[in-house]
């Protein structure tokens, strides 16, 4: 076991300081859902009166009407970003053709549960992610952000009830987020069946399939000097392993574009939480590129994939947690071997899912299914 140093329990200035800028921003979208649609619909008003005033003028009308309509949507709009869109769970899909595996794997990612108290919607998702029947479960970081009344110590059996839920046949593994600085200190390193791993190993084999892990550090995830100690562990690999690096924050993939880890997960982004048309996330919580913010890609020798998380930023000050542009998401990702040219049959829970060929992990393709699709 590596000893764990006091600083992994609050999370560092580059995050800080996107946190802060995070919560100006989740203010100002409040503000202006608020401010913005009295004073349109004032101003509405007001040019109805004055073409009382002037013969009853068609600009104006034009112009109240625009103005009404321009509250409403600013109106609907808050409404999805605050009530709806926090909940509204979507799934993307990756497949990876590999050499070393002898039978298709599913895995599932998930990331930023951090629920304020869990209930109905975290119940709903973990029941999804079981209908999937997944061979293995990542999670990487922020399980829990308690919002009071509720505590860690109130949650930490309801969340760990549903991932013991879960029952993968290759077991669930996560690392340390920033809002998981309660579960150091407890010395937890095992909730439900999740082993979480800190800058520790893990393996899993079974008939034509081997996959070795490595759980790294927060401050490693936030860092991109981590590649002599992946090195150092994929040293020690078979040439059939299949390998997989978990951290919190993507910006440690920076520093593996040259090392040959088959697959990077991370999660801590939400995808920017909030994405502005035509300008993307408002913020990414650390270094690593804005187009790092979620899914999957490429990069160098490795592959990455950051989820957007499933929860959202929560405040004790009162502000709502909200998502605009970006849904909480689930990323299943299915290993087949490298021969096998055509899909494998379907599973419960991903009938009619469409293949799409793309360069990038943004160009997707929706299926019937509700998955998001991308092929590799």
């Amino acid at each position: 076991m590596v000893k764990r140093s006091m600083f992994e329990l609050t999370a560092p200035l580059a995050t800080a300081e996107a946190l802060k800028y995070f919560y100006s921003g989740n203010f100002l979208i409040l503000l202006v859902a608020v401010a913005f649609p009295v004073l349109l619909l004032a101003s509405s008003v007001g040019l109805l009166l004055a073409r009382r005033k002037r013969r009853r003028s068609r600009a104006l009308l034009v112009a109240a009407v625009s103005l009404a309509l321009a509250a409403v949507l600013i109106v609907a709009v808050s409404l999805d970003a605050i009530y709806i869109e926090p909940r509204r769970l979507v799934f993307r899909k990756v497949v990876i053709y590999t050499d070393k595996v002898q039978r298709p794997v599913r895995i599932v990612h998930m990331s930023d549960v951090q629920s304020a108290s869990v209930g109905s919607y975290e119940r709903e998702v973990f029941r999804r992610i079981k209908e999937l029947h997944p061979d293995i479960v990542f999670h990487t970081g922020d399980l829990l952000q308690p919002v009071r009344p509720a505590t860690y110590e109130s949650e930490l059996p309801k969340i760990s009830a549903l991932l013991r839920g879960l029952k993968p046949p290759m077991g669930i593994y996560g690392v340390i987020g920033d809002t998981d600085g309660w579960f150091l200190r407890k010395k937890i390193v095992n909730i439900g069946g999740m082993v979480i791993l800190s800058d520790e190993e893990a393996e899993v084999r079974e008939t034509g399939v081997s996959i070795r892990i490595l759980g790294i550090t927060l401050n490693q995830s936030l860092s991109s000097d981590v590649s002599k100690r992946v090195k150092s562990w994929l040293n020690n690999a078979k040439d059939n392993d299949f390998t997989i690096v978990l951290g919190h924050n993507p910006h440690f993939a920076m520093g593996l574009t040259d090392v040959p880890v088959d697959l990077c997960l991370a999660g801590d982004t939400h995808g920017g939480q909030i994405r502005l048309p035509f300008i993307g996330p408002m913020t990414t919580f650390g270094k690593a590129p804005r187009s790092w913010s979620r899914g999957y890609r490429s990069i160098g020798l490795t592959r990455l994939n950051v989820s957007a998380g499933i929860g959202c930023m929560h405040h004790s000050n009162g502000l709502p947690s909200i998502r605009f542009n970006c849904p909480p998401e689930i990323t299943v990702i299915e290993l087949r071997p490298k021969e096998a040219l055509m899909p494998s049959s379907p599973r419960s829970g991903m009938s009619n899912t469409i293949r799409a060929t793309a360069g990038t992990p943004e160009s997707v393709t929706s299926s019937p299914s509700g998955f998001l699709t991308t092929a590799v």
